[in-house]
């Protein structure tokens, strides 16, 4: 509105001045190629460095301009010339027609060869690794939409039950829990839902992040009811750790503070150990710094800038979320189970052993993973049962 108020005026204006100067007439003649260039472009620098920052994803698109420039001069100038000489009138309609047709038709038979190189090639298995978790259909989406069919794993006629309680971050144990529990003669009742951690602090946030949790609160508060109804031989409890932010750092609206943190966890655990309820709480697993499947694509095609897809583990931030689970525990009838140093056990972590990818995502573990470790989570298990 304010270039049309302006009119021919805007010429004579400062502003109009420096846009009709050489360095930005020659821009405005390149800028729509360079539409068509910088968004391609810039996707390509996020796949070959998943890490890149926002600056990185600027640098490509400022990038973009060489190639603009030389598509125009080499490609869409000379082009322009000979078609609106071939061609006049309805003729450039049907040249139009034709040309979109067959990039069509091109761009099918990319995605096509794509993904018979994916079914045909190792990046089979890492695509496989994305939908690696266990088939079921027990995630509650709110307190009034719980799965009302039995959601249980292990031996599912046994007497000795264990319900398990938390987020995906429990979800992804399902798949060793299966296994610990065919093994041991347990059977593994799953309460998860997406996103909600079994740390109660409810009454201790306001504003958008309790707006956030309000249906996981009303979840939670139903399934700690039923469980303490139902008396199941133990629970197991799983959360995502980085639920809790950092004092004194920048916390994202889905966190909360360490205090508020440690306060919910302990309520959770003083309730369960009130009704007399051994509780086994399962230690978080470490975030990965990157997409794996992503990254062991990258790594087997041998793509620019592939790392050797191996990460280090936060330390600092794990001992933080450890400690305030020792600290929500004190003098409760609680045992902590550790499978980390089966995830990993060394310096620079591996996200894949013995041909099995380990994470679905950049903190999830596959279900494949979790099962090839089930017999040692079960021996941990067995040892955190008989020690209550």
């Amino acid at each position: 509105v304010l270039i049309l108020a302006g009119g021919a005026a805007a010429a004579e204006t400062a502003i109009g001045r420096a846009l009709a100067s050489a360095p930005l007439s020659w821009l405005g003649r390149i800028s729509y190629p360079l539409y068509l260039w910088h968004w391609p472009l810039m996707v390509l620098g996020a796949v070959l460095v998943p890490t890149i920052s926002p600056w990185g994803r600027l640098a490509w698109g400022v990038f973009a301009i060489i190639p603009a420039y030389l598509s125009q001069r080499l490609i869409e100038r000379p082009l322009h010339s000979r078609i609106a000489a071939w061609v006049s009138g309805p003729e450039q309609f049907m040249y139009a027609v034709g040309v979109s047709l067959a990039l069509t038709l091109t761009a099918h038979w990319a995605a096509l060869r794509s993904t018979r190189h994916i079914e045909r090639s190792a990046h089979r298995t890492f695509a496989a690794a994305r939908a690696d978790r266990m088939e079921h259909s027990c995630w509650a989406r709110s307190a009034d939409q719980a799965p009302r069919a039995s959601c249980a794993f292990g031996d599912k006629n046994s007497d000795m039950r264990l319900a398990l309680l938390g987020d995906s971050h429990a979800e992804h144990w399902l798949g060793g829990l299966d296994r610990a529990g065919k093994a041991r003669g347990w059977r593994i009742d799953a309460n998860v839902m997406g996103g909600c951690p079994v740390s109660d602090f409810s009454r201790l946030i306001s504003g958008s992040t309790a707006r956030r949790y309000r249906e996981c609160s009303r979840y939670r508060e139903a399934t700690l009811q039923r469980i303490i109804a139902q008396r199941p031989t133990a629970v197991i409890l799983s959360s995502f750790d980085s639920y809790m932010g950092i004092e004194g750092g920048e916390r994202h609206e889905y966190q909360v503070t360490e205090s508020a943190w440690r306060e919910g966890l302990r309520r959770t655990y003083a309730r369960l150990a009130a009704a007399r309820i051994p509780v086994i709480v399962l230690r978080g697993t470490p975030r990965v710094p990157f997409d794996v499947p992503s990254c062991l694509s990258r790594r087997a095609e041998r793509l620019p800038f592939a790392s050797d897809c191996q990460f280090t583990i936060d330390r600092a931030f794990r001992a933080r979320a450890q400690l305030a689970q020792d600290v929500a525990a004190r003098g409760l009838n609680v045992r902590f189970v550790d499978m980390n140093d089966q995830v990993c056990a060394t310096t620079r972590c591996p996200t894949i052993r013995d041909g099995v990818v380990m994470f679905t995502d950049d903190n999830h573990l596959t279900a494949g993973f979790t099962k090839s470790v089930g017999l040692v989570l079960a021996d941990r298990l067995s040892g955190a049962l008989g020690a209550h």
